[in-house]
Order: structure tokens, then sequence, then C-alpha cells
């Protein structure tokens, strides 16, 4: 038995009894072998449609994990086109790059969108894998750079440098070539205008020398603040993925011309925060500007003191914040300014009672800090301050299906002697702007992880308060008029909203399994 029969063979058994049956085949290339099996078995649901792809070869188990995920890739593409259409008239030869190619999840994705896309990676083994793997797709030009970023960077700035001063003094000839990257591109490129790609991609890697996790912007290899003067110049559209820990004013103080920061969580967890920088509308100024405008505010209720969230320059140059939740089957988006959530106010209740419909919003929204505005946009009342649940209003109709985060109906306030009967019950803990962290909470209450209701605690004002709920489900959501006498079990299935369509199929990909 060949290594391929093997891992034709056992590719669906556990891996580490396949690790014991290995000694039994002499012929078979175990590392390989056990590094395929490994990394396709964790591959199957992260990147279900790579891991389809007969013959892909795997990268190390790492690799894998830090790599995006399908659901993020195809946003991230859905992004890029949306872009790509603003510049029309070199859609059908627009030129990509991934500057940090990794295993290559991204380019399988976004690289449908180019007529030439490059692949620049600085290690030897994931582009050796990538040029078998990249011969797998159909339809596709990608070229293979083992350079580091900095390199493919300041190389094609040079040439375009070059080129630029040719172009002033002569019609240069069609006969010129350079190694992968062909100067006639070039040429044709920098004669239009004063790039050579039309989209640029790069996710700095988040480990330090040592293999610890770190994600500030300095501390990531490469290092984006010293690399992002040069990446400015040779692309028209740049995309930058950074660490769902990172601080957003952090990214903004080190890339104020940011356009769009998209916020992107899968399943309730921010996994990606991407940068978007359109390059072409601040060479055309002449400086660093936004030309989107507001997003209406809603009805303005009452007013507070603002606590400062946003730094200066993203209030000036009104970038957009995307905060998206990728669900199953459809992907919401919040779209909102800095400038709006500055200037939004929203109301303040009192007490929260027994029928009472709260929301809490989603992570994506919660890490890009639409505390008011989620309030002001959807007509709810926040529970206090620094308190992010919110109520809805008795009597008002609301479309809960549009509603960006999970909703609850409370069925009891917890008072001490109530709290007495939850002991070895099965409840899910939440706490928000609570004294006490959820796992102290439970031990408190001496309940057990698990079943269908929630105990929420939070700060009603400046009143610790907990909360007995159960749970709407998004596929049990309808239009609902919150009133105490009305009970969910009467909600009935309904259509879902849904802005992005996850359903395209790659008909570029070649050489798939059947199901």
């Amino acid at each position: 038995m060949n290594t391929r029969e093997f891992i034709e063979k056992y590719g669906e058994e556990d891996i580490a009894s396949v690790a014991l049956k290995i000694r039994q085949y002499p012929d078979v290339d175990a590392a390989f072998a056990l590094q395929q099996i490994g990394g396709r078995q964790c591959a199957l649901h992260k990147l279900p449609t790579i891991a389809s792809i007969e013959d892909w070869h795997w990268a190390k188990r790492l690799n894998i994990e830090q790599c995006s995920g399908e659901k993020a890739c195809l946003y991230k593409r859905q992004i890029a086109a949306d872009l790509l259409r603003h510049i029309t008239n070199r859609h059908a030869r627009a030129i990509g790059a991934d500057l940090t190619g990794g295993l290559g999840a991204d380019t399988v994705f976004l690289s449908t969108l180019f007529s030439e896309w490059h692949y620049v990676e600085k290690d030897a083994e994931l582009c050796r894998l990538a040029e078998h793997n990249f011969n797998l797709l159909t339809g596709r030009k990608i070229i293979i750079h083992n350079q580091q970023a900095e390199e493919f960077a300041a190389t094609l700035n040079y040439r375009m440098e070059k080129v630029s001063e040719r172009l002033v003094v002569e019609n240069v000839s069609e006969r010129l070539v350079v190694e992968n990257v062909s100067e006639r591109s070039i040429v044709e490129k920098v004669s239009e205008r004063s790039t050579i790609l039309d989209f640029l991609y790069i996710d700095p890697a988040r480990r330090d020398k040592s293999g610890n996790k770190v994600f500030r912007i300095a501390d990531c290899t490469p290092d984006i603040a010293q690399l992002y003067p040069t990446i400015r110049k040779i692309a028209d559209i740049v995309m930058i993925k950074l660490s769902p820990m990172l601080d957003i004013n952090d990214a903004l103080n080190w890339i104020p011309e940011t356009n769009e920061v998209h916020i992107v969580a899968t399943q309730g967890e921010v996994k990606e925060v991407l940068l978007i920088i359109r390059t072409q509308d601040q060479r055309a100024d002449g400086q660093s500007s936004n030309k989107n405008s507001d997003v209406q505010a809603g009805e303005v209720r009452q007013t507070e003191p603002y606590m400062q969230q946003f730094p200066e320059r993203l209030l000036k140059h009104n970038a957009i914040i995307h905060a998206v939740d990728i669900l199953n089957n459809e992907t919401i988006d919040f779209a909102f300014t800095a400038a709006e959530e500055q200037n939004a106010v929203c109301p303040y209740t009192e007490q929260i009672t027994e029928g009472d419909i709260i929301f809490e919003p989603n992570a994506a929204i919660l890490k890009a800090g639409a505390f008011r505005l989620i309030a002001q946009r959807y007509n709810l009342l926040k529970a206090a301050p620094n308190t992010h649940i919110y109520k809805m209003y008795e009597g008002q109709m609301y479309d809960v299906r549009r509603i960006p985060g999970r909703i609850f109906r409370v069925e009891k306030v917890l008072d001490k002697k109530l709290r007495k009967t939850l002991v070895g019950t099965y409840a899910n803990i939440i706490c928000r702007n609570y004294p006490v962290k959820a796992d102290e909470l439970k031990k408190q209450l001496r309940t057990k992880d698990g079943g269908d209701r929630y105990i929420i605690g939070i700060r009603i004002g400046n009143t610790p308060t907990l909360l007995l709920c159960t749970n709407v489900p998004l596929a049990l959501r309808t239009d609902v008029r919150c009133e105490r006498s009305e009970t969910f079990s009467t909600i009935e299935r309904s259509e879902t909203f849904s802005t992005i369509e996850h359903s395209e199929t790659f008909s570029t990909i070649s050489n798939t399994k059947d199901n």
C-alpha cells in the first residue's frame, strides 16, 4: 500500500488510531500521511469547499487553525467584489495579491475575482504545497512568490517608479518582460493610473518568535505600520486583517486613512477585524479622506453626556464601521459611523419585570461599540450606561427577525426566595455589568450548565438584578407586539432576513470528490 492509498483508506478514522496502524506499512510516508489525514479532518468544518478537493495537500495543523474559515473568506470575497465595481473599467483584467499567503485559503476564494493573482509567502514549504494545490484549480492565474511581504512590496514599488520615469520620456515597447510580474502589465497599469495592484490583502502573523500569541499591530509580522507607506503606493484597494482582540481605536491610530472597518463574527464569536483603505480616493483628494455620508439616525428620545469612545481622526474622516454577524444561512450587517454613535441618544428603563422582552446585541456590535445607537435604531430602552442589555417597549410592534442579537423573554425577576429554588437546576448563566462574573454566580446559585433557561445578571441603573429568561431562537422569530400576555410558544416559523447569500458555488474549482 502506497501513501496515497493509505490516506484514502484511513482518512476518516481517528488520527490517534491511524498513527498506531501506520507502523504496519513501511512503504507509507508516515509523517506526510498523518499530516494529510489530520489536516483534512481539521478543515472539514472550517473549509468544507477546499476539503472536498481531491488530492489537496494540507499544511501543518497550526497553519489550518490560524487561517480564515470559509464563511469569513466568502465575506471578504464579497467585499472585494463590491470594491472592484468602483473600478469597472479594469475589473475584467484586475490584478490582486495576498502578501501573507499561508495555507492559501484566502487565495482560493479571492483569486476568482482577478485575471492575475499573486500569492506571496516566506515559508518555502507552504509555497511548495501551494504550487501543487493551485494547479488543482481551473481558470486561475496564480503566481507564487517565495519571499517576504516587505521584499515583494518594495520590488513592485521600485519597478513601478522606474516605469513611471520611463513613461515620461518614451513609449515603452511591448517586448519587455520581467520574471513573475510582467513589465508590460506594470506599464499598462502605471500609464492608466499610479498603482500596479487593484487589490492587496495582508494578514500579519499574530505570534512572536517564541510562538506566543500577540495582537498589537507593532508586534505582528510583518509590521503593518512600517509596511503600509509602501503598500499604499502599489495598490488601489488595501484590505488588512487584524486580531479580533485588537482595539479598533489602536488600529485607526496606526492607519488613520481607513475608509471602512469590518468586525466579522461567525456563530456569535468575533473572528476578524478588517480595515479597508481605498488609496485611489486619497490620492485623488491629495489627503486622507472619506466620502461616505452619515447613516441616518432614528428618533431621539432623551439625551445623556457622551463618553468619548472613538478617536478624533475617525470622527473627522467618517469611516464606516460594519458589525457583521455571519450565521448559518445569512449575514447581518449593522453599519454605522463613529459620528453617528457619538451623536446618538437613548432612553433608559427604570425596571425590567416579568413578561418583558429583552435584547442582547451580537458580539460584533458589542466589539464595534454601537452601544447607544442600537437602542436608537430599534427603539429600545437601555438598562444602564454600562449595561448592554435592552428592553422593548410594551405595546409596540417589533420585527424581531431584523434585530441583530439574542432576544429573551423574562419569566421571573429573581428575589432571594426564588433563587433558592434554582439549586441543582440547569441554566445558562450570563453576566453583563453584574457585580460578579458568570462562574462565580453559578457557584452562588449552585446551578448546573445547560438546559433552555437563562439566568441573566445585570445592573438596572445602579441596582444588581437577576432575570430568569427563555431564549427566542432566530428561526422562530416573527413580527411581535410586546405585551405581557403574549407567550413565544405561538411564534410561527418565518423567513429570516439575509443581506448576503452563501449559496454561491465555485465552478472554477475542479477535481472535487463526489458527496
